[in-house]
C-alpha cells in the first residue's frame, strides 16, 4: 500500500526532468500492477499522471536543484562545495557541480551519497 492519499502535495518529474509538485485527485492500478496517481500540478494546475512508487523515491530527500551543498570526504566536510543542478534519472540522486574549480580549472559535476551531503549552513 502506498503512503500517499488522495489531497496529499507529491513530487513528480515533469517532461523536462524538473521537480515539481502536484495536489494528488485520484489513484489507478495499471496494467502491471502498479499504482498512478491523477493529480493538478500546483504551479501550472496541468493534469498530471505518475507513477506513485517514483514519487515515493523522489520525497526521501529534501533537497531540490540549485541548493548549495557541503560534501564529506573521509572525516572533513567540505564548505559550500557544490550546487545541485539536476537529479540522477534512475537513483534520484543529487547531481551538483563544484563551486570551486578543480585542479585543471575547471568545476566537475558528481552523483552524490545522501549520506554524505548536507546543505550549506
Amino acid at each position: 500500500m502506498n503512503k500517499f492519499k488522495v489531497g496529499d502535495i507529491v513530487s513528480y518529474r515533469n517532461t523536462r526532468g524538473s521537480i515539481k509538485k502536484a495536489e494528488i485527485t485520484s489513484f489507478e492500478t495499471v496494467g502491471n500492477g502498479k499504482v498512478w496517481f491523477h493529480g493538478i500540478d500546483t504551479d501550472t494546475k496541468a493534469k498530471v499522471w505518475y507513477p506513485v512508487h517514483i514519487s515515493e523515491k523522489l520525497t526521501e530527500h529534501q533537497f531540490k536543484i540549485g541548493d548549495h551543498i557541503d560534501y564529506l570526504i573521509g572525516n572533513e566536510w567540505q564548505r559550500d562545495y557544490a550546487t545541485i543542478h539536476g537529479f540522477h534519472r534512475n537513483s534520484n540522486l543529487p547531481i551538483a557541480e563544484t563551486n570551486r574549480p578543480g585542479h585543471d580549472g575547471c568545476k566537475w559535476s558528481y552523483t552524490f551519497d545522501l549520506s554524505k551531503i548536507r546543505l550549506t549552513q
